[in-house]
């Protein structure tokens, strides 16, 4: 299993705090050993957020290793919860399965 995280980017020059869920969570791929072994993460396409003050949902795709493929969902589901910088933390900001990486 290979935990997906949600890739994101925004253009605004305002500050805001985002955190990404990931649904499902966990992805199975499968191929060659030596590709797998060494990957415990997939990332999903980038999640545009720009100009968004609000929650935003999309159903992506995955980036997969070369040689790799998925053994069943082809996209996940991400949500990206935005808050304002100075404002509290976006709500369930700390669940453990909310990761993001910035793009």
């Amino acid at each position: 299993m290979s935990e997906a995280l949600a890739a994101f980017h925004w253009r605004d020059a305002v500050d805001i705090a985002l955190v990404a869920v990931v649904e499902p969570p966990n992805v199975r791929i499968k191929g060659p050993r030596s590709t797998i072994e060494t990957r415990g993460e997939v990332s999903t396409f980038p999640v545009d957020v720009s100009g968004s003050r609000r929650t935003v949902t999309q159903s992506v795709g995955l980036l997969l290793p070369a040689s790799t493929y998925l053994t069943r969902e082809r996209t996940v589901r991400v949500t990206v919860e935005i808050a304002e910088d100075g404002m509290a933390e976006p709500q369930g900001a700390h669940a453990a399965r909310k990761k993001a990486i910035s793009r």
